[in-house]
């Protein structure tokens, strides 16, 4: 049986932790509206979630919710 998922939207909640999504959104090099989408529930394209995956410093596996995965 595979582990239960959780949503890239709670992963990318973890991310943001207590900073403003406008900082978050700097820091991974994404517009804040963008960001904001996923928070809402859009996926983001493969080459978006790299970025954020890249720039967070965690594994893509763990962005897309794998519990398997590790955060790095």
């Amino acid at each position: 049986m595979d582990p239960p998922k959780t949503s890239f939207q709670q992963r990318l909640r973890t991310l943001i932790g207590e900073r403003t999504v406008s900082g978050f959104a700097r820091h991974v090099g994404l517009s804040e509206s963008l960001v904001r989408k996923y928070l809402q529930g859009s996926e983001p394209t493969l080459s978006k979630a790299r970025q954020i995956a890249r720039r967070c410093d965690v594994s893509i596996d763990w962005l897309a919710g794998d519990q398997s995965a590790s955060r790095r």
